[in-house]
């Protein structure tokens, strides 16, 4: 980028895993748990609506977020991007290390009076990407970031979070994690860096993370962008 265009943020809004609080492939059994403690700190924040409420009640019953809900959540907080003026690109189906995923960007910098359709990010835009959707608000004090984050948390960051957490999402993770193995290991030892072939997958990601800016490097040149 040669440089932001004043005055105009983007929030780029990607479904993401937080390694501290999603289960892993390990402990899959523990998921409705893992759910059902989201959806207590859904209700404890007084904002999550009452459609989003259902859908995380539903998933701690039948251990799993369908596509169905998962879709829903994400357009009801495109329609309250809508109704706030914020306008916005996306949903667009992507898959991210072979999980399916409904990616947008909130263009968060600026109100319309009203907002009928998405627009383009214009080139040379500042964007910023959240680490996932259950890391809290951007550090901005822009009050049209705060009012998009506030849409997110109503409709669907609690679901996106419990999408990628899902049994399904990490097994389908995890395969992927070992298909970049010999290229991550080879880039471990080229540069020194302690490996624990034996580990589980996302531990030895950890440990090479751990190790610092050579360790973060070889994750992302083998094709890893978050566990």
């Amino acid at each position: 980028m040669n440089g932001p265009i004043a005055g105009l943020a983007v929030v780029v809004l990607l479904a993401g895993c937080s390694a501290e609080r999603a289960p892993s492939t390990d402990t899959a059994g523990r998921y409705p748990d893992y759910v059902t403690a989201m959806l207590d700190e859904a209700h404890a924040s007084g904002r999550a609506s009452e459609s989003q409420l259902a859908i995380l009640e539903q998933s701690a019953k039948i251990g799993t977020v369908t596509w169905s809900d998962y879709r829903d959540a994400v357009t009801a907080t495109l329609n309250c991007f809508d109704q706030a003026g914020i306008p916005y690109i996306g949903p667009a189906e992507s898959v991210e290390q072979d999980v399916q995923m409904l990616t947008y960007a909130a263009q968060t910098g600026v109100l319309i009076e009203q907002s009928t359709s998405s627009g383009d990010i214009p080139p040379d835009t500042e964007v910023h990407i959240s680490a996932s959707p259950d890391s809290g608000p951007p550090e901005s004090n822009n009050p049209v970031d705060a009012l998009a984050e506030e849409c997110r948390q109503a409709n669907s960051q609690y679901v996106e979070a419990a999408w990628e957490a899902q049994p399904s999402s990490l097994a389908t993770q995890d395969a992927f994690f070992k298909q970049k193995l010999p290229a991550l290991v080879a880039c471990a030892q080229k540069n020194e860096l302690a490996v624990d072939e034996s580990a589980p997958v996302r531990e030895m990601l950890a440990g090479l993370v751990a190790q610092g800016e050579l360790g973060r490097q070889c994750l992302h040149d083998s094709g890893i962008s978050a566990f």
